[in-house]
């Protein structure tokens, strides 16, 4: 069966056609037949003072164009030749400069015309363009416009950042009083950061009940709740690697299986720095948009960080609470993203100016400016000026120079001075995830003249 696309407009183009030269036919026999009933004996005009039969080839020229104005004027020289070869009118001699005259003036209106309506439509189709693109624009601009107000509404309404739903959950976990059962008590916290953050509709957070195997009974849930096997082929694989697993890196190595027996879209581990797993999360469902790549990696990322707030709380950490040993913490956690997951992570070093007040001032703002994963450590050098660790996951070296240039600003408003003006010191670091995390503390320490 062959398919044809009707055009309307091909059609209009063809009935327009076919009106032109009816009327391009209808002046030019208009003329004469007007010269014949006024005087029988010079229908063509051809004694009178103004040549009258020149508006029966011109009318449609500057009308139609060429085609129809040389048409006409051929069809009047036609019938004068007609009428003096066979004397149907007394012409004594044949009016050659007339008509070749009359033939000569039509080309070039028609001409002329033709110039006109071809600039006329590559203006139409200019402008017709230009309106396809505003359109586009508009609709472009309002649906910017309504996300927009959607973003204006939910973060005036939200009292949380990130870091603030982060910090919350590690204040909850410490001050458990019973350190045997912290992901019970802090797990509808874990989806909650989850549904705000990652956009996770429904979800369920499952305990360990062995070191291969989930319980079947989840300690909090997210949206419906789904009965979910233990046998279910997205739990067992993020067991075993310890790593997220999505339905899209499964279905390539496992469809048929997958399809009749999975009702998820990722499973997560909570599993600390040291691989301990204390639970799965179990994500049934969330938006299609947000199912991408970068957000499935904030999501393996908040879970990392959660796990190792729960193995702290419950005192299974090896590192003490000691601002030195948590950043280190966290260093080696970053590390670990930055290899397993190829997240762009930097560590940025900053001497402070001498003058304390100053540079107070400038470390209340970085300090105010970190984001929700980012974690610092302030150390006092030899030469008794700041130096501020800022470890940045999430962030490459072109995002760094947006990030400085936006500090560089609200140091200026707020000291007079830019960033380079105040001359602060910048050691820049970005992970590769190939490096050891005490050796680089100890090498930035002595770089920045910082006893250990």
């Amino acid at each position: 069966m062959r398919l044809t696309r009707k055009n309307s407009q091909s059609n209009i183009i063809r009935v327009a056609s076919s009106v032109a030269w009816a009327e391009t036919l209808l002046l030019t026999l208009s003329v004469p037949l007007i010269g014949y009933f006024l005087h029988k004996d010079d229908p063509f005009f051809l004694n009178y003072p103004f040549p009258w039969l020149l508006f029966a080839s011109l009318l449609p020229a500057i009308r139609y164009g060429f085609s129809h104005g040389f048409a006409s004027a051929m069809i009047l020289i036609s019938l004068i030749t007609l009428a003096w070869r066979f004397e149907l009118v007394p012409i004594s001699e044949f009016p050659t400069s007339y008509t070749l005259g009359l033939l000569v003036l039509t080309m070039l209106m028609g001409e002329f015309t033709d110039m006109w309506l071809r600039k006329l439509g590559k203006q139409e189709v200019i402008t017709r363009a230009q309106k396809k693109r505003l359109d586009e624009f508009t609709r472009n601009y309002q649906l910017l416009k309504v996300s927009h107000d959607r973003l204006e509404n939910r973060l005036a309404s939200g009292t949380n950042s990130l870091r603030d739903a982060l910090v919350s959950l590690k204040l909850k976990a410490n001050n458990i009083e019973d350190k045997s059962n912290v992901l019970t008590k802090i797990a509808s916290n874990i989806l909650a950061i989850l549904a705000d953050y990652s956009y996770v509709q429904s979800a369920n957070i499952y305990p360990m009940q062995s070191s291969n195997e989930i319980k079947t009974k989840p300690v909090a849930t997210l949206g419906k709740t789904v009965i979910v096997d233990s046998s279910n082929p997205l739990i067992i694989k993020a067991i075993e690697t310890g790593h997220l697993v999505s339905v899209n890196n499964e279905l390539k190595t496992n469809d048929n299986k997958l399809q009749q027996t999975n009702n998820l879209l990722v499973t997560v581990p909570l599993s600390d720095i040291e691989g301990y797993i204390w639970g799965v999360v179990a994500i049934q469902e969330m938006p299609f948009v947000a199912f991408h790549n970068e957000n499935l990696q904030l999501i393996a990322v908040l879970c990392g960080h959660i796990g190792d707030q729960i193995s702290h709380a419950e005192n299974r950490s090896s590192f003490t609470s000691s601002e030195s040993s948590t950043f280190l913490h966290f260093l080696e956690r970053t590390i670990f993203d930055r290899k397993q997951f190829k997240i762009e992570t930097i560590l940025l070093v900053l001497t402070l100016p001498e003058d304390s007040t100053l540079s107070g001032t400038i470390k209340t703002i970085l300090l105010a400016q970190m984001r929700g994963l980012d974690r610092a450590w302030v150390r006092k050098n030899t030469e008794n000026r700041s130096v501020v660790f800022l470890l940045m996951p999430l962030t490459s070296i072109i995002e760094f120079e947006g990030y400085k240039n936006r500090m560089s600003d609200l140091l200026k408003e707020r000291t007079g001075k830019s960033w380079d003006e105040l001359e602060i010191e910048t050691n820049l670091r970005e992970l590769t995830g190939k490096e050891n995390g005490a050796n680089m503390i100890q090498n930035l320490c002595r770089a920045t003249r910082i006893d250990q």
